[in-house]
This record gives C-alpha cells, sequence and structure tokens, in this order.
C-alpha cells in the first residue's frame, strides 16, 4: 500500500511538472528572430504616443494644427511579428522581450471632422533601450476636389489603401487640390514620396506650392524627378526641360546611415517670392522665383494653394501635412541663416553662351551632369548670335542644357565638376554662377554684323576714350551694361535668400569677332577690367580663355597672332589667368557642331580647365 501511494505521488508530481511546461509554453512568446538560448533586455519598451503632425526644430516640436484626435489602437507588423495594441491613458506598450531589432511598420486609425484616417510609419527597433514612436496625426486629407483648366481633369485615387493622405496621380495633368481660400504666401506643404520612382528628366510629381483658384493655368510644385528635388511649373506654355528647376541631387543627402528611398520626406516653406526645400529634416536648398512668364501674361501666384499634382502619370505622394502657423513656421526659417556664396560669371561671344551639344559621352561621364551639382547654383541668359533668341534661366543647380538652348551647355559644365570638390554639401561651400553672353559680337567698337542687333561690349571708360568715333550710343557698351544689370539682378535674389555674396571672377571667352585687331583688344581689354572691378568687386579675378586656333575650321596666321596676344594681355593683368584652351580643335573634322564651336567633349574639357584655374589660383 505504501508502495501504491508512493508512485501515485510520484505520477502527480510528473502530471504537475508537465501542466507547469504546458502552461508556461502556452503563455509565453519567443521573439521572431531570436536565435536559441538568445536573450532580450529585460523592462524595455517600445512606446506609442499620438501627436499632432508637426516639425521638430532644435529638439523642440512645433505643431501644424490645433487639433488633436484620439488613437484606439496600432497595428504593428514585422520580423515576423504583427499584433494590434491598445492604447491606454494615451500611450500603447509592447515588451521588447517580444521583439527582434529590425524594421516594422506601424499603422493606425484615426476621426477627424467626420473622416476616418489611416496612416502608417516605418519603425526601426533596437531592443536594446526603450524606445518612443511618435504617430502623428493630422485633419488633412488629399483629393478634397480636381478641377480642369490647361492642366486637364485628372484620372487619379483620391485614396491609396484606404489612407487619406496618400494620393496616387494616374494621368499627367492632374491635382489633388486642397485649400486655396486665403491670400497669404507665407506656408509650409511636406508630403513623403518613393525616390526609387524614376519620373524622368522632364517628368515631374509632387507638393503644389503656390496655385491661383482664379488661374487655372499657373502654378508650383515641388517634387522628385530623376534623382533630384525639383521645382516645376506646369504651365502649357512653360513644358519643357527649362520648367524643371533642380534644387538639390537627392545623392548628397542620404546622410551616413543612409535612408529609406522609398519614404523620403519633402517639405517646402514658402514666404513670397522664397522657396526653403527641406528633406528628411534637413534645409537643402534655397530657391527664388518671383514671376512666372506665362504665354496668356499670368504672373506668380499670389494665393494659397497647396495639395498634389502631377506633370506624368505615376506620383504617388503620401503623409502629406500644410500650416501657416507662425510658430511652426519661424522655427522652419530660422534654419536658413545667413550663408555665403562665392559668384563667378561667364561672358563673351557664342563659346561663352554655349553652342556644345550635349553628347552620351559627357552625359554619362558623372551622373550629376543631369542630376544637377549639390551646392552649385546656376542663372542667366544665354543669347544667340542673332540677338533675338534668349536662353534666359533662373535659379537651379548646374547641369548639362544650360546653353543657347537646353541641348547645348557651355563651361558652366566642366566647371561645375571640377568645382565640387571645393563646393559641396560636406564642405557646406556654395557658389553660384551667373552667364550672360551673346554670340558673334565685339569687345572693340564695332556695331556690324551680330553687333546690330543688342550693340557691344565697349566698357564706359573705352566709350569715353572713343569719344566722336562712337557712332551709337545706344548700342556701344549695350552688353557690357546688361552684363552689370544681370549680375546685380542675380546678385540681389541670392541676398533675398540670406546669403552674403562674394564676386570671385570672370571667365571671359570672347575674341573671334576682333581677331583681326589685337593691338586694339589690348587696349580694349584693360578698360574692361578696370570697368568691372569698379562696378562690380575690385577684388575680381579674369580668366581669358584663349580662342581656338583652328577657329573658323583650320589653323592660321591670324588666329595664331591672337592667341599669342590673349597671353601676353593675361600676362601684363593684375590678377588675371590664361585658360589655354587654344589647342581643342573647332571644325567639322575634329567633331565640331560647324566650324565656330568646340564639340561637346571640347567644351567639358575647356570647363574643367576653367574650373581647375580658379582652384589653383583664386581658392588656393
Amino acid at each position: 500500500m505504501k508502495r501504491l501511494r508512493s508512485m501515485l505521488l510520484c505520477f502527480a508530481a510528473i502530471c504537475l511538472l508537465a501542466g507547469a511546461l504546458a502552461l508556461a509554453a502556452c503563455g509565453e512568446k519567443t521573439p521572431p528572430d531570436v536565435p536559441p538560448g538568445g536573450t532580450q533586455p529585460a523592462g524595455n519598451e517600445l512606446i506609442f504616443v499620438a501627436q499632432t503632425a508637426g516639425v521638430t526644430v532644435n529638439g523642440e516640436t512645433y505643431p501644424f494644427y490645433d487639433f488633436a484626435a484620439d488613437v484606439e489602437e496600432v497595428t504593428l507588423v514585422g520580423r515576423g511579428y504583427s499584433e494590434d495594441i491598445s492604447f491606454t491613458d494615451g500611450q500603447a506598450r509592447v515588451p521588447m522581450s517580444e521583439l527582434a531589432s529590425g524594421e516594422y511598420e506601424a499603422t493606425y486609425s484615426y476621426i477627424a471632422e467626420g473622416v476616418t484616417y489611416t496612416r502608417s510609419v516605418p519603425v526601426a527597433v533596437d531592443t536594446d533601450a526603450s524606445q518612443t514612436v511618435v504617430l502623428p496625426v493630422s485633419p488633412v486629407s488629399l483629393g478634397g476636389r480636381t478641377s480642369g483648366g490647361e492642366m486637364g481633369t485628372a484620372s487619379m485615387a483620391v485614396t491609396v489603401s484606404g489612407r487619406s493622405d496618400t494620393m496616387q496621380i494616374t494621368r499627367g495633368g492632374g491635382y489633388a487640390f486642397l485649400d486655396g481660400s486665403g491670400s497669404d504666401t507665407r506656408y509650409y506643404v511636406e508630403g513623403v514620396f518613393d525616390a526609387a520612382e524614376d519620373f524622368g528628366d522632364t517628368d515631374i510629381g509632387g507638393l503644389l506650392v503656390a496655385y491661383d483658384t482664379g488661374k487655372p493655368t499657373s502654378g508650383i510644385f515641388a517634387g522628385i524627378c530623376s534623382n533630384a528635388v525639383c521645382f516645376a511649373i506646369p504651365s502649357a506654355a512653360a513644358a519643357n526641360a527649362d520648367a524643371i528647376y533642380r534644387v538639390a541631387n537627392l545623392a548628397d543627402y542620404e546622410g551616413e546611415q543612409g535612408y529609406d528611398a522609398s519614404r523620403v520626406r519633402i517639405g517646402v516653406l514658402r514666404d513670397g517670392a522664397r522657396y526653403f526645400v527641406f528633406i528628411n529634416g534637413t534645409l537643402a536648398a534655397r530657391w527664388y522665383c518671383d514671376g512666372v512668364a506665362y504665354a496668356n501674361g499670368e504672373a506668380l501666384p499670389s494665393a494659397v494653394g497647396v495639395g498634389a499634382t502631377a506633370r506624368a502619370g505615376g506620383a504617388l505622394i503620401s503623409a502629406f501635412n500644410y500650416t501657416a502657423d507662425e510658430e511652426a513656421l519661424g522655427a522652419l526659417a530660422s534654419l536658413a541663416g545667413e550663408e555665403t556664396v562665392d559668384l563667378y560669371l561667364i561672358a563673351g561671344q557664342s563659346n561663352a553662351a554655349g553652342y556644345s551639344p550635349m553628347t552620351d559621352a559627357v552625359r554619362d561621364s558623372d551622373a550629376r551632369n543631369t542630376d544637377g551639382y549639390s551646392n552649385i547654383f546656376y542663372a542667366g541668359d544665354a543669347v544667340s548670335n542673332s540677338g533675338t533668341t534668349h536662353h534666359a534661366l533662373d535659379w537651379r543647380l548646374v547641369t548639362q542644357g544650360l546653353g543657347r538652348d537646353s541641348a547645348t551647355f557651355g563651361a558652366e559644365l566642366g566647371m561645375a565638376n571640377e568645382l565640387s570638390s571645393y563646393y559641396n554639401t560636406d564642405t557646406g561651400r556654395k557658389a553660384a554662377i551667373v552667364k550672360f553672353a551673346v554670340g558673334g559680337t565685339s569687345l572693340l567698337n564695332n556695331l556690324e554684323n551680330e553687333n546690330r542687333g543688342l550693340g557691344n561690349w565697349v566698357p564706359p571708360s573705352h566709350e569715353k576714350y572713343l569719344g566722336s568715333a562712337v557712332s551709337d550710343p545706344q548700342k556701344t557698351g549695350n552688353l557690357y551694361d546688361l552684363l552689370i544689370e544681370e549680375t546685380k539682378e542675380r546678385t540681389a535674389q541670392l541676398e533675398a535668400l540670406g546669403y552674403t555674396v562674394e564676386i570671385r571672377a570672370l571667365y571671359w571667352m570672347q575674341g573671334e569677332r576682333d581677331i583681326p585687331d589685337p593691338d586694339e583688344y589690348r587696349i580694349a581689354f584693360g578698360y574692361l577690367v578696370s570697368d568691372l572691378r569698379r562696378d562690380l568687386s575690385a577684388e575680381l579675378a579674369v580668366y581669358v580663355g584663349e580662342i581656338s586656333k583652328t577657329f573658323g575650321g583650320a589653323e592660321t596666321a591670324e588666329n595664331l597672332a591672337f592667341v599669342a596676344a590673349q597671353g601676353e594681355i593675361a600676362a601684363q593683368t593684375e590678377n588675371c589667368y590664361l585658360v589655354e584652351c587654344g589647342d581643342y580643335k573647332i571644325g567639322l573634322q575634329y567633331g565640331s557642331p560647324d566650324t565656330a564651336h568646340w564639340s561637346g567633349e571640347a567644351h567639358y574639357a575647356i570647363g574643367k580647365l576653367v574650373g581647375a584655374s580658379i582652384l589653383a589660383h583664386t581658392l588656393a
């Protein structure tokens, strides 16, 4: 009997132990992706809190809206984990012991003004410490209405996967209009983009940052074009590559750890004619636009108009928000403090304007030739030989297509490539290039041929020296005056953006029209340099580009004599340097487009020579 009782007690103990083990197994979750024998820190938690959407500047958060909404639960998915987590006392908590370090997505819903919003945010979990994740709530819904006009009526999904802050535009020219009731021009707009979507070189989809309800053809929007953040003008009158203003190359804003290319947050602070661009919360660019040249005479939109739009189908925009809250705007504006930008000028004839066609070899030699050189900006006017066709462009990054038309370029492209070792996002230094050049024009007292249009380059002191020999005071020296006007106008725009402008150097590429008279050219050039230093900067360095020894298609004694004179001029002028590009041949047999202009490969190399010379002398 005792033996039987002992056996029963032993069996019961075994059953109790087995039951305890089974209960433990049922009541405890094994963290995903944790190897056998692995451990998780005890007590650490992942904490979710709902908070009105806003911006964080210097550690302080500024809400976009006077608004709050309750979130009842959040769904966390990733690394084999999928759970609905309820909110208690404004928080939802998950023990880190249930998670593994890695990427998750948190999806949540709330109701605002009768609309149900469903949103999601990425969550990078690190189980080594407790972590708080903010779930932004906002009363903004895209797709409030659509409209027509020249932009067309879009075929679009107002919401994507039930998310009212997300829109997929499926046809170019459409937009979801959100707010156009105000008249202020100071506000902030942001959205999350999939940068991996390649819109191409001239297609763009993005944030509507300026729009006027009374002018359906006028508007400005910002988004991603290829690998750059751009502004675009979706007007039928400006439907070309020139209407795309690249302002920041995304490749330069990945950060040390990189970023999720499918979730790039682009924000734009508009303040009148000034636009400040933020990439993932970092100030990346400043852009100035005080007018848009529409065919019907409309100017820059002045009314509040924010929303989303696309120049081509396929634009996906999510986490859309906007605000006119002054505290939030002031905090963002404080990030755009004073900075210095070095200004370089390009002036002269058609080889300064840029008649060299873009080639695959040049384009493919550096992706920045297409996407833009961050921190090196361009604006100016490249005028044709007739003086009637202008390729006038407002501020943008240096790229291809800044010559006499969008298919050509000049020295600016190679200059930017070489100067990018000094001016870039790592050093924080910035440069701007302003071009004013007119094909076929003379530095001398000559109003024949191409000089009949806009005049010549005779500087004021030389004109005074010439006296009665000047036949037309209106056209004599007019190009010099226009260069000064262009420089001062562009300088004022940069100053309006908060830059202190230092005019550093001029690249002077001119002389082909004056080849027959090198002696008179020496005199005129001396006046040019002294007048520019008086009118622009006493410290102005001058870089003289040699004309090609084969200008006209063959090497001639006249060409060689003029190149020799250019060398002597540079050597005899203080702070003046010769760019030895005369050996780059011009002629159809050398791959040039004609007998007066360099090939794309030659001009790209010449631009690099200019940049290298600036690095060696002005920036040494």
